[in-house]
């Protein structure tokens, strides 16, 4: 008769913690981006009372019979599809519409690969805004993390308009673009890379400039329009920028060696080659934030008026993404069991450089791979030879499929109210009618006590 008894606070528990998940989840039905918990319950172990056997030529079979000890358990896992959209008004504030993740951390993270990936913070509450020292965070003041490279407008073989990238993209902590601390003067050689130089171009002349990586290389000039010297630039093609101008993001690898070498570990900065500073003396410097919602692109107005293009969010895309840890409030960690995580770009709007790119310098333009642009591949077997890459780049980024962003609002709650009460009255009872086996098996032991009167 004690069996009865173990298997109604072994059910008791159960329903317990079936209330707590219950709790919790009501406790956050305005928390926005919280994502709903579901529990499940399991048969607990069971005694056998008899056991099965098979038929024979004369007599038949018999079923085992087996005695269970009450319920526990057996799931809980995350619902993390995507729920109702809430509008703030707020153009900072984001919301995933699909599948992914923000990818948030600190400053000073270096991602290489997806291994590097999972020891970020993932988030789905996208309340975006610029810090004052010009970094992209979240309510929470956690970096942002997303795509940076100088970016020019191209046409492409059907005519459009499309951004393309100088150098390979860099997957890290979003910032604000830096403003000209001096006179410098701005150009593109002839496959497009952008190069920098305090010196005014002369006309005959040659001149030493900067390419984002802070890598120098010398120009000549053409004498005028009619020079065909082969690596020359038409100086009348030079742009001049102004003390204080905004300059597109760039980026480039600080060497710790003494020698200068640059190694994979080395820290990453923006850089136009002059002096420049960023962004960051104080938010008044930013008067709006821009998020376009089909490729995560973030653009700033800033105090001179200028648009300037800070880089593209990055999302991150889970092999199961119901298997990831909650780590604290809105965060969560790709932990055992959620599999590899990806870094896709929404609407494939950030490629990898070592893809085929098309050259406008030609007529009609050309593909051509990136080795022959002297881009340098992260994969040592990629074409064009040996090459240490740029984090982010190793794994490829990946295009985010059907995910795309809704500006201007934030995720609701995941919890569905009329589904936890619901739930909750089921609890009760099954609460109450374990209780009800406990005083019944209590009766029962008491007659039998009684017994010896």
């Amino acid at each position: 008769m004690t069996g009865a008894m173990y298997s109604a606070v072994a059910g008791l528990r159960a329903h317990m913690n079936a209330l707590n998940v219950i709790g919790n989840n009501i406790s956050n039905v305005n928390t926005n981006a919280y994502k709903a918990s579901r529990y499940t319950f399991l048969e607990s172990m069971y005694s056998n009372v008899r056991g099965g056997s098979d038929g024979t030529t004369i007599v038949g079979g018999r079923n085992p019979a087996q005695n269970g000890y009450g319920a526990s358990i057996g799931t809980i896992d995350l619902d993390m599809s995507t729920k109702n959209f809430t509008p703030t008004g707020i153009n900072g504030d984001c919301m995933i519409n699909g599948n992914g993740f923000f990818i948030v951390g600190d400053k000073n993270n270096v991602i290489s690969n997806s291994s590097d990936l999972k020891d970020m913070l993932l988030t789905r509450h996208g309340d975006l805004a610029f810090d004052n020292q010009g970094y992209l965070v979240d309510g929470n003041s956690k970096v942002v993390y997303g795509y940076l490279a100088t970016e020019k407008m191209v046409q492409n073989a059907e005519g459009d308009w499309v951004p393309q990238y100088e150098g390979q993209p860099h997957l890290t902590a979003m910032r604000l673009p830096m403003t000209v601390k001096q006179e410098c003067y701005v150009f593109t050689d002839d496959n497009g890379q952008v190069f920098f130089s305090a010196d005014k171009p002369t006309a005959g002349g040659t001149i030493k400039a900067q390419d984002v990586y802070g890598k120098e290389k010398e120009f000549k000039i053409k004498t005028g329009p009619d020079d065909t010297t082969a690596d020359a630039i038409d100086a009348s093609e030079w742009i001049h920028k102004e003390v204080g101008e905004c300059v597109s993001p760039g980026y480039r690898q600080i060497p710790t060696a003494a020698d200068g070498t640059v190694v994979d570990t080395d820290p990453w900065e923006f850089a136009d080659a002059t002096n420049s500073t960023f962004l960051s003396d104080s938010r008044a410097l930013v008067d709006n934030i821009s998020i376009d919602e089909k490729s995560g692109r973030v653009t700033a107005t800033t105090q001179n008026g200028n648009v300037v293009v800070c880089g593209y969010i990055a999302i991150a895309k889970v092999d199961n993404p119901n298997g990831v840890s909650h780590i604290d409030g809105h965060y969560y960690q790709a932990l055992d069991g959620a599999g590899r995580v990806h870094a896709t770009s929404i609407g494939h709007a950030v490629q990898n450089s070592h893809a085929a790119v098309m050259d406008t310098t030609t007529n009609p333009p050309t593909v051509k791979e990136p080795a022959s642009l002297g881009w340098r591949p992260a994969d040592p077997t990629a074409p064009g030879g040996e090459g240490s890459g740029v984090p982010g780049e190793y794994e490829g980024i990946l295009n985010s499929g059907g995910t795309t962003l809704i500006t201007g609002g934030l995720e609701s709650s995941g919890t569905d109210l009329a589904s936890e009460i619901s739930n909750m009255i089921l609890v009760q009872r099954g609460y109450q009618a374990n209780t009800r086996i406990v005083t019944v098996t209590d009766t029962m032991l008491e007659e039998l006590v009684n017994m010896k009167r």
